[in-house]
């Protein structure tokens, strides 16, 4: 996956072969949270996130669990524990 991918509706359907439009307005919303969890947990803008290549898995992997869970809502309990990698080792916060 390139860097400073647009990671949009568009890309979102095309890389989980979506093919109808249906659902685009809860794509746009899950596309709109998945953004807004990995800045909020990084402390990164949505642009800084977008520019590091393994964040945009982490990206996915939000996308994958609300799009299939059918909800914005995330439980800690059922995420992928490989987001949680991804975004801490791309966090800008410090732990003292």
């Amino acid at each position: 996956m390139p860097n400073n991918i647009e990671f949009n509706l568009e890309f979102v359907k095309d890389y989980f072969k979506i093919d109808y439009d249906d659902e685009d307005e809860m794509l746009e919303e899950i596309i709109d949270m998945a953004d807004s969890y990995i800045s909020t947990y990084t402390d990164m803008t949505i642009e800084q996130a977008h520019e590091h290549k393994e964040v945009g898995y982490a990206f996915l992997l939000l996308v994958d669990y609300m799009y299939n869970q059918r909800t914005v809502v995330i439980d800690p309990n059922k995420i992928n524990p490989m987001l949680d990698k991804i975004l801490n080792l791309n966090a800008m916060w410090t732990v003292f």
